[in-house]
């Protein structure tokens, strides 16, 4: 086209600092591509008298008030989306391509009053112990750091949670939601688990959905190995189990609600440098928001994340607005039976055969 004297015009919105739009505009800016680069955002045509336009098509009347107030409207029509927003109407890139949350919008949902994260992991080693010693360890991590936590819950409230499932890789992370009387989800527990075996983490979850007072409802990522807890917690716990299979269609049915949360503080995470970056990590993807599947950053422990808590707390907030379904479990365990347990083995709570204390604080705290 351009060699028989034609001209190249591209125009576009942004799509993120590291999309090729942006890329093309600061080799344009730096000299070394040729183009001009012009900007015209949204603001400029309203200045240029675009609502006048409106107005005159309309047949109405303007008024400076009624334009502020048509601006504003246009606006806040993104909701929280705000990076959306500037990309769109002041060709402002995103920090982080489609970030679906800002730092900003998440920081206002922390609060230091509620309970910090507890994190528990286990070597490769721990794996091929033998089952009653690997039930010790889960007993008295659930015992020692879960149980005070889960008793400091309030007994009249309705509670929800969510889990997001990893054997290996990343970390499983479990999150609870208590709804407040003024209907705020708040995280008064979140749980992350590393390199811990599949009956244990059954059990732990376990542990903590028979604690929670008025459970109405509860949601596990039911894909690939995490397909065997949610089932296991359908079958422990009913119908107010819900085995998600997270797909785009599920992703764009109910994370907009999940960011929205942020936008009018209606839920509250604990103020945790982890959990934050995992809700940065969200971020539109062939516009559904999710987080990105080769995402991946390193918590302060020093092990891989793939946003391990947004996720689990965005299956917590869709549990929690489900049809309510209350369930309350009563044990029918014996302590004196032998039998009870995983195969015949000691089960959690039901055997006093113990042999000694057993270092599971090593690498679990809060």
């Amino acid at each position: 086209l351009l060699i028989w004297g034609g001209k190249v015009r591209i125009i576009s919105s942004h799509n993120g600092v590291s999309n090729p739009f942006n890329e093309l505009i600061k080799e344009a800016e730096a000299g070394k591509n040729g183009f001009n680069f012009h900007t015209f955002t949204f603001g400029d045509a309203v200045k240029n008298g675009l609502f006048k336009r409106v107005c005159l098509i309309k047949g109405e009347e303007w008024s400076q008030e009624k334009e502020d107030a048509w601006e504003a409207k246009i606006r806040s029509a993104y909701g929280t989306r705000t990076s959306k927003m500037k990309q769109e109407l002041d060709a402002i890139p995103a920090e982080s391509e489609g970030a679906a949350l800002t730092r900003v919008l998440i920081e206002r949902c922390m609060s230091t009053d509620l309970p910090p994260v507890v994190r528990w992991d286990r070597p490769d080693e721990f794996k091929n112990l033998d089952d009653f010693e690997r039930t010790e360890q889960a007993d008295e991590f659930c015992e020692g750091l879960l149980k005070p936590l889960l008793d400091r819950l309030d007994k009249d409230r309705e509670h929800s949670f969510g889990e997001d499932f990893a054997r290996s890789g990343d970390k499983t992370a479990i999150v609870v939601f208590e709804i407040g009387a003024d209907l705020i989800r708040r995280a008064r527990l979140i749980v992350e688990l590393k390199n811990i075996p599949f009956d244990q983490q059954r059990d732990i979850l376990f542990y903590i959905g028979d604690a929670l007072p008025r459970l109405i409802g509860g949601a596990l990522d039911a894909r690939g190995n995490g397909q065997y807890l949610a089932e296991k917690a359908r079958q422990r716990w009913g119908e107010c189990i819900h085995e998600v299979m997270t797909s785009a269609k599920w992703y764009a049915a109910n994370m907009p609600g999940y960011i929205e949360a942020f936008g009018d503080k209606s839920l509250l995470l604990p103020n945790d440098a982890d959990v934050l970056a995992d809700h940065q990590a969200l971020a539109y993807v062939n516009g559904i928001i999710k987080v990105p599947d080769e995402h991946s950053t390193k918590g302060a422990d020093g092990y891989d994340r793939h946003g391990d808590t947004a996720p689990a707390g965005a299956l917590a907030w869709f549990a929690s607005n489900q049809e309510a379904i209350a369930y309350e479990y009563e044990t029918n365990r014996k302590p004196n039976n032998p039998m009870q347990g995983h195969n015949g083995g000691p089960p959690m709570h039901d055997d006093d055969r113990r042999g000694g204390t057993v270092n599971v604080y090593l690498r679990g705290s809060l």
